[in-house]
């Protein structure tokens, strides 16, 4: 029998600050990889019953599960003073975007043969984070999030597996090792031009792919 550890996490906004990671695993927030959950977690709001499933690559985490769903924040649910939803200083009505996180790569339908995620788990872990947005429901500048402690998902129960909408994977850093191998590519290639139309010429000439090609790089260094 094997026992899968998990994770509690919270994306939501207050009256004051957009939408950020409020709680996130300890094992993120210790690696400064928290607001990836901001990125990848997100949607419609989901019917009850249902879940949103993701998986995230990470060079620093490696693989990862999401499993959260995307409820209203209300009055009544998280003790907060108002009417109705909750909403930010623009009147916007603000969404909780709650879930675990598994530290490994699940099955797409996150169970094996004894465990499975269930409507109950996620009611539980909700329990939790609604304490943590409280805390954050006031703060009017960005704060670190806020750890998460491990729990066991419990074995398997008579409860019905979550009927889970399976989103296409979060990958941290394609694009910019992409662009990396494009850059590599064009620059071969511009030499290559270069050294094929060479001219005798008291002039220096500009070839524009090289050109194209340091602003990339320029771009590259200031964007990590």
């Amino acid at each position: 029998m094997k026992s899968i550890q998990a994770w509690g996490f919270l994306v939501s906004r207050n009256q004051y600050l957009d939408y950020r990671t409020v709680v996130a695993p300890n094992f993120m927030c210790q690696s400064g990889t928290s607001s990836v959950l901001a990125k990848a977690a997100g949607g419609d709001l989901t019917q009850k019953g249902s879940a949103l499933y993701r998986k995230i690559d990470h060079p620093k985490l490696g693989n990862i599960t999401l499993v959260f769903r995307v409820i209203e924040a209300t009055v009544q649910d998280t003790g907060i003073a108002g009417n109705g939803v909750l909403k930010d200083s623009f009147g916007r009505e603000i969404r909780l975007i709650e879930g675990i996180v598994l530290k490994e790569k699940m099955p797409d339908i996150v169970v094996t043969e004894d465990i499975i995620v269930t409507e109950r788990n996620l009611e539980e872990i909700h329990k939790q984070l609604v304490e943590h947005y409280r805390e954050f429901w006031d703060y009017i500048t960005p704060s670190p999030a806020i750890p998460s402690e491990p729990f066991t998902l419990p074995e398997n129960s008579s409860d019905y597996c979550l009927n889970y909408q399976t989103l296409k994977p979060y990958i941290v850093g394609a694009n910019q090792a992409q662009i990396k191998s494009q850059l590599s590519l064009f620059t071969s290639n511009s030499q290559t031009i270069e050294s094929d139309n060479k001219v005798c010429t008291s002039e220096p000439r500009t070839n524009p792919v090289q050109k194209w090609c340091d602003e990339l790089r320029i771009w590259l260094d200031r964007s990590r």
